[in-house]
């Protein structure tokens, strides 16, 4: 087995790149066999939801949700007021969006039909508040070298909750202690070197981990870091460590918007090019509006309608232009026969 030092020379041949869980479940074992893992380590842990909330109870608490697993839908908790995120362990494309149990959300009956294609067991956690926060970069020699982080806005739709947008952020506005909290943690659960992914939901009360994946961060996160003008993950781990420290900058602000479909049929219009073209922060469509197709109602980031990039100097902005395209969202942005 290579050591640590070899390893980081090797890393950009020899590692195994994946961007989502399934590809990562399956460069795991290859992984930590070539040294990048400690031999020892349980790939579980960094793609089965219920294994990592276990890992991160024990080794991390202070990041861990009020949470606990269930082996099938049916063992949901009763309604005592309270609301519940609901995850399968397992989502393969890491594209999925969350389900909301209780209160103003969904029932359990609801929760049931929207994740019936979803095999047992599930990670619940009673809903706290906040935003949440993805963070890409290379874990390196017990550090974490943040390469790009984002802040995400999201829509609740029929018990989902839909990540429509992600902003770029510098990584000094993350709490202090939170990327040396996620190195440890990644070395505690067997991670020696390599690219790393996270989600976390900013709380009034800190941090809480959604996920911690040793792979690339999925698109279009990587073409919005182009678009601002530094290397994305992927480019700074191919030129490890001589990308180091060239993330966003003040002098920058990425986004993209995604508007949702609400029902499915066939496209006949999107109603809000205007609006969406006279932004000062408009760059262009990622993914064009699907007018003359069909199309089902939006579930998770595979099935949005469309997708918008934007770019400005003044994050104020580019923020505020965020929230306006949210109010339109709320609407049916689409016609639809």
């Amino acid at each position: 087995m290579m050591n640590n030092t070899t390893a980081r020379c090797r890393a950009p041949v020899s590692y195994r790149l994946s961007s989502d869980d399934l590809e990562l479940r399956q460069v795991m074992p290859l992984n930590i066999a070539d040294g990048f893992f400690t031999a020892g380590c349980d790939p579980a842990v960094f793609f089965d939801k219920c294994a990592q909330h276990q890992a991160v109870r024990r080794l991390a608490p202070d990041l861990a949700f009020d949470g606990r697993q269930v082996a099938s839908l049916d063992r949901l908790p009763p309604d005592d007021g309270r609301a519940w995120v609901v995850r399968p362990a397992l989502s393969p494309s890491s594209r999925g969006s969350a389900v909301l149990l209780g209160g103003q959300w969904a029932t359990a009956s609801q929760v049931a039909a929207l994740l019936d294609d979803a095999p047992g067991p599930f990670q619940i956690h009673v809903h706290e508040p906040g935003y949440p926060v993805f963070i890409n970069g290379v874990l390196d020699a017990g550090e974490f070298h943040v390469t790009d982080a984002w802040r995400c806005h999201t829509l609740d739709l029929e018990g989902r909750r839909l990540l429509t947008a992600v902003n770029s952020l510098p990584s000094a506005v993350l709490p202090a202690r939170l990327v040396p909290q996620l190195a440890a943690l990644a070395n505690g659960l067997g991670m020696l070197h390599g690219p790393l992914h996270a989600e976390v939901v900013i709380t009034s009360t800190g941090a809480r981990l959604v996920k911690l994946s040793p792979r690339l961060a999925s698109t279009p996160l990587p073409q919005l870091c182009r678009l601002g003008g530094w290397p994305a993950q992927e480019d700074c781990w191919k030129q490890w460590p001589q990308a180091l420290g060239q993330g966003p900058t003040q002098g920058a602000a990425v986004a993209d918007y995604s508007f949702v479909i609400t029902r499915a049929g066939r496209v006949k219009a999107f109603l809000f090019d205007r609006e969406v073209r006279s932004l000062e922060s408009f760059s262009h469509y990622f993914v064009a509006p699907p007018v003359g197709k069909a199309v089902a109602m939006t579930t998770d980031g595979t099935t949005y309608g469309c997708t918008v990039f934007l770019r400005n100097h003044c994050l104020e902005k580019l923020t505020e232009e965020i929230a306006m395209l949210q109010s339109l969202n709320l609407t049916d942005a689409f016609e639809i026969d």
